[in-house]
């Protein structure tokens, strides 16, 4: 098997100083804030890598595809044998942007909050443009991050917030949609012969609606809203400011509920074009495989006779009410 990787350290191609002694690299991408992370599995016979401390930048191709810049931020060798693992995490989550602090905002858009979020902390904001136009009367921030305040409010609106390389995202949650409302590409899988893996279906989340709440101040009275109909109902903790916030809280939640009854673990010959959030259709496998799905997150792992792809994957959101 020829080179599919291509790895530069602090800008310096190291591909083939470690091509003979990889024995595993593993690529994981999640959706959502969960960080992006690399494993670099390699043989150090003789303790001959002299390889980048702590702190160093990676940047990382497969298949000539840039995967990204991952900073090391652990390094582990076995006193059993001589192999040494690098661990990294996606660069550039500054710690400020996770740090708890208080805030009061009324009157704002979303994409207004995300830009004084990305201005503070030295990000690039790329809002879907649906979202931007979300607007929230009064928000209260106490004792939360600001990454987690923007997760927060994203996730009422089934969106998700994340920050990497240097900017911070805001997309919609399970819709296959990019930052500028354009449909991800949709992969056909046909060829059951290069799949293995396992469908999960979970009826233990039999919810049929959410119920969330708000606070009238003209009635001064505590209002329900109802996403979903039947029984049984999950009831959201939160009091809302607004019925349209408390509605797109429980729609949101539906949605979750919806998606968690069926997954698939799904693995498959190195396929770096696939990411989260991307939209799968299954043909040609059994029954309960085929159809559409949604990434939720996806492995990509190579090494010496290997290279494949292992995919999450759960159906794609519900259009509810």
């Amino acid at each position: 098997m020829g080179l599919n990787f291509k790895i530069l350290a602090n800008q310096k191609n190291i591909t083939q100083l470690i091509a003979d002694r990889l024995i595993k690299l593993t690529l994981q991408d999640e959706a959502g804030t969960k960080s992006d992370a690399v494993t670099i599995e390699l043989d150090n016979r003789n303790q001959a890598i002299n390889f980048p401390k702590t702190g160093a930048e990676l940047e990382i191709w497969l298949c000539g595809i840039y995967k990204g810049l991952y900073v090391v931020d652990e390094l582990e060798e076995s006193l059993d044998d001589d192999s040494l693992t690098l661990h990294g995490k996606a660069a550039n989550m500054k710690g400020s942007i996770k740090a708890p602090h208080d805030a009061s905002y009324d009157t704002i858009t979303l994409q207004d909050l995300a830009n004084q979020v990305a201005s503070k902390h030295g990000y690039q904001l790329a809002i879907n443009p649906k979202l931007a136009a979300i607007q929230f009367e009064h928000i209260d921030q106490r004792g939360e991050s600001d990454l987690n305040l923007l997760t927060r409010l994203a996730g009422q609106h089934n969106a998700i917030a994340k920050a990497m390389a240097n900017k911070l995202y805001i997309v919609p949650k399970g819709e296959s949609r990019n930052v500028r409302d354009q449909k991800l590409p949709t992969i056909t899988i046909s060829d059951a012969y290069n799949s293995s893996g396992r469908v999960v279906i979970n009826e233990r989340n039999d919810y049929q609606a959410v119920q969330a709440y708000w606070f009238a101040e003209e009635k001064q009275q505590k209002m329900a809203v109802l996403a979903g109909q039947g029984e049984p109902k999950y009831i959201l903790r939160e009091n809302y400011k607004t019925a349209n916030e408390a509605k797109s809280a429980a729609t949101a939640k539906l949605n979750n509920l919806m998606r968690g009854k069926k997954s698939l673990s799904l693995t498959r010959p190195l396929s770096p074009t696939i990411t989260p959030e991307q939209r799968i259709t299954i043909i040609n496998h059994k029954t309960s495989a085929n159809g559409e799905w949604v990434v939720k997150s996806v492995e990509h792992s190579i090494g010496s006779g290997f290279a494949e792809t292992r995919v999450e994957l759960v159906v794609p959101k519900n259009a509810i009410g």
